[in-house]
């Protein structure tokens, strides 16, 4: 058999989503049935085998005031969401919740003693109230407040119930009762896994064997032992504060150590700042160098093209010159040209007139 205990503010009913009424016992009844799985489903912690499982729930104390929530809004498989309005039926007085504690020989019984109501639906709605005080029941609703019977408390918009425990008249706890907390203080000693506190408790074990053999166990017995269990946990925590105070001492150390180292590094930072800063210095000083020659570079330069532009203007000059010279030597030419050719026929005609000079002398002759 596997145990699990686990503290609860409050007991979360499921409500049926029907027409019908129901009552508050069977939503209890609902929430504490047997569950059964197969081997399928479930593996053993302990053989790691696969086996068939029971999943039964229970209560081990119950408190004084006990808290009851009625789940009233439920969501669908497709995620929208809805209220339950079912209405469930409670009981004002004697609630008794024995036959779901593990403590079966001894009544449970609880007395109702306020109720807050839901009215509206899922998207909006409006919280009332029910409270009782010395026999009387009152309805609040807001800053209004007036007193009811008790046949108003019982009604559909019902949504979370307080019960309260009804008051013993003997002082005295029953051996069940002091068998389960027995049973739990050694539980909380087991799942704690330290030695000491088990060595410890087998010190006032005994305590507990002499105190089995009467019928009842006293309140007063109850509390003795539970401030002897609390004196051995609060050592217990001393103890791990002390740890802890150890642990946060070694680290306080090393942070010192690393403060030390972060300012050794710090220092060497430092120093490499300054040799940083120096070489900028000089880098500084190389561009303005840099800066200066480009500049002198740029006046060179722009005297180069001062000096380019007025050699292309003489250029530009020149070839009109020459342009103009190859126009009149064009000119001389043809001149020259027509003075052959003139010088030409009068060698002609020279030649011409010499021999019509011969012939003429010939005649003159004959």
């Amino acid at each position: 058999d596997l145990y699990k205990f686990d503290p609860f503010m409050f007991l979360s009913l499921p409500v049926p989503n029907t027409k019908q009424s129901c009552k508050l016992d069977n939503c209890l009844a609902s929430l504490f049935k047997t569950e059964y799985y197969d081997g399928k489903c479930w593996c053993c912690s302990k053989c790691g085998q696969k086996a068939d499982m029971e999943r039964t729930l229970n209560i081990s104390r119950l408190p004084n005031t006990l808290m009851i929530y009625l789940k009233r809004f439920e969501q669908d498989m497709y995620g929208r969401r809805s209220k339950v309005n079912t209405f469930v039926e409670f009981p004002l007085k004697d609630l008794n919740m024995s036959s779901y504690t593990s403590v079966k020989n001894q009544d449970w019984k609880y007395n109702l003693i306020a109720v807050i109501c839901h009215s509206g639906s899922i998207d909006g709605g409006h919280y009332t109230a029910f409270g009782s005080r010395d026999n009387y029941w009152y309805h609040f609703n807001d800053q209004d407040v007036q007193q009811c019977t008790d046949a108003n408390i019982v009604c559909q918009e019902a949504y979370l119930l307080f019960y309260q425990k009804e008051q013993e008249d003997s002082k005295t706890i029953g051996r069940a009762e002091k068998q389960i907390y027995e049973q739990q203080l050694q539980i909380k000693l087991l799942e704690s896994g330290l030695q000491r506190e088990l060595d410890s408790h087998r010190n006032f074990n005994k305590k507990l064997v002499l105190l089995a053999e009467h019928d009842v166990w006293t309140i007063d017995e109850v509390r003795a032992i539970t401030a002897e269990y609390r004196a051995v946990i609060a050592e217990e925590r001393a103890i791990n504060a002390e740890q802890r105070a150890s642990n946060a001492e070694e680290r306080a150390k090393s942070a010192e150590k690393g403060a030390a180292n972060a300012e050794k590094g710090a220092t060497t930072a430092e120093t490499i700042a300054i040799d940083a800063r120096k070489h900028a210095k000089d880098v500084e000083a190389k561009l303005r160098g840099c800066e200066q020659s480009i500049k002198h570079y740029e006046v060179s330069a722009s005297t180069a093209i001062n000096k380019a532009a007025a050699s292309e203007q003489r250029a530009v000059v020149a070839e009109k010159r020459a342009n103009a010279a190859e126009l009149v030597s064009a000119a001389y030419e043809r001149k020259a040209i027509a003075a052959e050719k003139k010088a030409s026929d009068a060698v002609k005609k020279a030649k011409a007139n010499e021999q019509k000079a011969i012939a003429a002398e010939k005649r003159a002759t004959v």
